[in-house]
């Protein structure tokens, strides 16, 4: 028997047809799930072991495979029936499974294929090429399965067969074929019944037709139908659709265009001096012209007051030959051709008389320049319109604003962002040089003119400036309430409601009265998949790449590119990724629409997505996969803080979603821990911790370690130890080796810094031998510093530096820089306690250059510090103050608040030694303030020790009076100010 090829259907259900007419029935659910699997285009081959857990997700592992070999025999019986030759169709091996692509075909392929076939046609032969795709179309795909691949195909496949069905319709209404226009429109309404372009271009066609009926019926089902799903009419465009009747007989054209100003500003402008003169020199006249830019960016960001600015400085250069054309209240087919008519003066005449018209009109001037406003809702045809008078106007160009690009050959976009923000400690003088203030303060004093930017309201004006992200409109609007609320109040007010976010004034318009209908106007590019992705999307802080939004919201890239190309989301190339986010004015706007069912639905995956996130990070770091792992964590550190806050935090929240909180605290406190953000963990451990109750988890455990480990900072306060025990001991109850070494390993840690050295000594011993015994060397790595330690409290400086030498040659050998760096650094410091400068300053710098390639700033941070007291100890001034102000850069970019002390004090001993000593005691006293805070690792007995000498001297240097002077000073310093001051020496 030869080889039979099959055609598998998934359009509507699953099917199965040789093309020599036989039509086997598949024997069970799951042979029928695999053959779809196998034969779904794309992917050739699969592992076994992937396949067997997507079938058998419940079923142990060796039973799983069993079940997967049997339903395999029965796909190949079913697809190599008697005569024909074995693994012919059904292509497999150990490891892999597959089909023969060369025995099989499916309709998903020839519709893909046939969409392909239409890009780039027009006409007829685009009408032709569509029209075969849909009717191979014939339903969802694989209705009758589930699972995220499914679901994801599906909604992409419908999306396509939808875009088909609108565009027909569309070019069947060109062609003036109605009927076909509205069978289009009407299937693409029964796919999609809340696609607002079917449902259009249904009333259209019918309106077309000269149906008014029809057209009112249609639109009746609509504002049914929307006020059903979003307590609304339908949009404006279904009315003016409606609406639409033919145009009479082609009319006069004048001469010329009529000259005329630009909108006049009522208001002064900041902050976009650049980018104007930037569009001048694009759209000046000249061989290097461009002759259409479109200005894009979200609603409020001043993209129309940006194009009035440029286009007034270009009047001299279009001599005067400028045309401001207002197309935000405008709807409907013809729309945008009867107002640039009404804007030229052209009188009006049937719709291909007015293109011509004013095409005549335009082609007369030597230049011109249109600056189309507002055209994201009209923008297929603005894009017609422009390609078509581009072609035929040689003088024209064109200056549009769109919170989307027009997609015309030639075209041109500049991102219009909003003003930038300062930072929220920064000085009056220093924050009025972001434009966002100068602005802010600006329309202040307007309505209190006595109004001024001081140090005292300098934060509250970066912190208003900061929420409303910028943007021009929301900056307006806020301050219009100026007469009513204090600064202060408008920061709280709006932390709360955005209420400030609308305009006091009656005089308004509706499209500026508040930012949520500028948000609004946004939300009707959209369709309605594209709405919830937006609404879904504000589970995220501090933005996301793009496989977390195929996990959380189910949504692939081709609608989060919807997203982008309406100005709602941005991204940025980094670190060889793409991330996108959004303004948090933006994400407020659209957690306001996400339904509360979905949002705890949408709020559980998040969770579990950042928890499995940092999960493989911490791995990864075990694993020496990922060298400097902890900056791989950083973009997400506020995704990690939500998620934290509503599994933990938040009342009424499920059982799963706790374990997915109690999940993300154990995998984020190494990255806390060595990051020195000790009061963050405290928090969320303790968070994790309360809400495990009784339940008793390998991630209660590791909860526990950390949890101990950080209340032992306190000086090694009981609670520490009790964390420890408990975590050992539920870690034997689980029968769990890993965990019982780990938890060993925490109690030496506990131990040693509560000073029980002994107790110390014996749990780091017990933990290296079970960390030796269980191939954990990331953790013997760990209990050999421990050792160390202990060994350098007990004064036995042999049995410290063999015991480092041990960790140092297995770090080395396991070929990580990372613990490389870290024992570097202990050796170093070591030896600079021990006195042999020459061995820490080789030590130190070796893990500095380690430290710098792994882009470890807190492992470099204490490297400078170590090679700053080396310095300081070979009576070297000038090298030891520049290694702490080199740390001193690091400590004030990164934030690392365990280590602002110590590098407060490195520089207090430079500044004595320059003859600073007022300097150095104002210093002094601040670090020994950041000293009182809690969960802060306390200072070794030698820091104390060199603390209270250099205070000594101090006072003798000073006398008492200047002395206290300058405590008194250092104490009530903000810290910001005591870093400045520290960097300016």
């Amino acid at each position: 028997m030869e080889l039979d090829v099959w055609r598998v259907g998934m359009f509507g259900g699953l099917s199965l047809q040789g093309l020599g007419g036989s039509s086997p029935a598949y024997p069970t659910r799951r042979t029928a799930a695999l053959l779809a699997r196998l034969a779904y285009p794309g992917r050739r081959r699969f592992s076994r072991d992937e396949l067997t857990e997507w079938l058998y997700p419940n079923a142990g592992a060796d039973e799983g495979r069993v079940q997967m070999r049997q339903v395999l025999v029965r796909l190949r019986r079913l697809l190599e029936p008697e005569g024909v030759a074995s693994g012919s169709v059904v292509v497999s091996d150990r490891e892999h499974v597959g089909l023969n692509p060369a025995a099989l075909r499916t309709d998903v392929a020839d519709f893909e294929a046939a969409m392909e076939a239409a890009i780039g046609l027009e006409g007829t032969e685009a009408e032709a090429a569509l029209t075969r795709a849909v009717s191979i179309y014939t339903g969802d795909l694989l209705p009758s399965l589930d699972g995220e691949w499914v679901v994801y195909e599906r909604q992409r496949l419908r999306n396509r067969a939808l875009d088909a069905l609108v565009t027909l319709a569309g070019l069947c209404e060109s062609a003036g074929n109605y009927a076909a226009a509205a069978d289009h429109a009407s299937r693409a309404i029964a796919i999609d019944p809340l696609g607002q372009g079917a449902h259009v271009a249904h009333i259209r066609s019918a309106a077309a037709a000269g149906d008014a009926g029809g057209a009112q019926r249609r639109l009746a089902a609509m504002t049914r139908l929307w006020r059903e799903e979003f307590g609304s009419d339908a949009p404006p465009a279904a009315y003016a659709a409606a609406a639409t009747v033919r145009r009479g007989s082609e009319q006069p054209v004048p001469h010329g265009v009529r000259r005329g100003r630009v909108p006049a500003p009522l208001s002064r402008f900041f902050g976009r001096e650049a980018q104007v003169e930037e569009i001048r020199g694009r759209l000046a006249p000249g061989p290097e012209q461009t002759r259409l830019l479109t200005l894009t960016g979200p609603g409020g960001a001043g993209k129309t007051r940006l194009a009035v600015a440029a286009a007034a400085a270009l009047m001299d250069a279009y001599s005067g030959a400028i045309r401001f054309v207002p197309l935000a209240d405008v709807a409907g087919p013809g729309s945008v051709a009867s107002e640039l008519a009404r804007v030229l003066g052209v009188p009006s005449s049937a719709d291909e008389a007015l293109a011509a018209a004013i095409s005549n009109t335009l082609s007369l001037e030597a230049g011109c320049l249109l600056l189309l406003d507002n055209m994201e809702h009209v923008v297929d045809e603005g894009a017609r319109i422009a390609e078509m008078l581009l072609s035929q106007c040689p003088g024209l160009a064109l200056l549009a604003t769109s919170r989307r690009s027009l997609g015309v050959q030639g075209e041109r976009r500049m991102a219009v962002a909003p003003l930038e923000t300062p930072p929220e400690a920064a000085a009056a003088g220093r924050i009025l040089e972001y434009p966002s203030v100068r602005m802010l303060a600006d329309r202040i004093q307007a309505r209190r003119p006595g109004f001024a930017v001081t140090d005292l309201n300098a934060p509250a004006v970066a912190a208003l400036c900061a929420r409303l992200d910028g943007l021009p409109l929301a900056i307006e609007l806020v301050a219009g309430w100026a007469g009513m609320y204090t600064l202060e109040e408008m920061v709280s007010r709006l932390a709360v409601t955005p209420a400030l976010l609308t305009s006091p004034s009656s005089a308004a318009s509706s499209r500026v009265a508040s930012l949520d209908a500028a948000m609004e106007w946004s939300l009707r590019l959209l369709d309605d998949g594209q709405r919830r992705l937006f609404a879904a999307l504000s589970v995220f802080r501090g933005g996301w790449l793009i496989d977390a939004v195929e996990d959380v919201c189910g949504a692939g890239p081709a609608r989060l590119r919807g997203l982008q190309e309406c100005s709602l989301i941005m991204a940025t190339a980094t670190g060889g990724r793409m991330r996108f986010g959004m303004l948090e004015t933006l994400r407020a706007f659209a957690e306001q629409r996400l339904e509360p069912a979905e949002a705890d639905r949408v709020r559980g995956r998040h969770a579990r997505w950042f928890a499995e996130m940092a999960e493989r990070a911490v791995a990864q770091a075990s694993d020496k996969v990922v060298e400097g792992w902890p900056t791989t964590l950083e973009p997400d550190l506020a995704n990690c803080g939500a998620a934290l806050q509503w599994c933990l935090l938040e009342p009424g929240r499920s059982t799963d979603d706790i374990d997915s909180g109690v999940r993300l605290a154990a995998a984020l406190w190494p990255y806390w821990g060595v990051m020195g953000q000790f009061g963050e963990a405290r928090r969320w451990l303790s968070a994790a911790h309360d809400a495990c109750g009784d339940r008793r988890t390998a991630e209660h455990a590791c909860v526990l370690q950390g949890l101990g480990l950080i209340l032992a900072m306190d000086h090694g306060c009981a609670a520490a130890l009790e964390c420890g025990d408990e975590s050992l001991a539920i870690a034997r109850e689980l029968g769990d080796p890993v965990g019982e070494t780990k938890a060993l390993a925490t109690l030496g840690k506990i131990h040693e810094r509560r000073g029980e050295m002994a107790e110390a000594r014996s749990s780091f011993e017990l933990a290296l031998g079970a960390a030796r015994a269980n191939g954990l060397d990331d953790v013997a790595l760990s209990v050999l510093l421990g050792l160390a330690l202990v060994a350098e409290a007990e004064g036995e400086s042999e049995a410290v530096a063999d015991t480092q030498r041990q960790a140092l040659a297995l770090a080395r050998k396991l070929g990580s820089k990372r613990y490389a760096a870290l024992l570097m650094q202990e050796l170093g410091l070591l030896a600079w306690r021990t006195g042999d400068l020459d061995t820490a300053q080789a030590h130190l710098e070796e893990s500095l250059r380690h430290s710098r390639e792994l882009s470890d700033t807190y492992c470099e941070a204490r490297c400078l510090w170590g090679l700053g007291h080396v310095a300081r100890a070979r009576e070297d001034a000038p090298q030891a103050a520049g290694r702490f102000r080199a740390m001193l850069g690091l400590v004030r970019v990164a934030g690392r608040g365990a280590l602002r002390a110590p590098c407060l004090e490195g520089l207090a001993h430079t500044a004595e030694a320059q003859g600073a000593h007022e300097t150095a005691a104002t210093l002094l006293a601040h670090a020994e303030m950041l000293r009182e805070a809690p969960n802060l690792p306390p200072p070794t007995p030698g820091e104390m020790e060199a603390h209270a000498a250099l205070a000594l001297r101090l006072r003798e240097a000073l006398g008492e009076e200047a002395f206290l002077d300058a405590r008194g000073r250092g104490r009530s310093l903000s810290t910001d100010d005591a870093l400045r001051l520290a960097a300016e020496g």
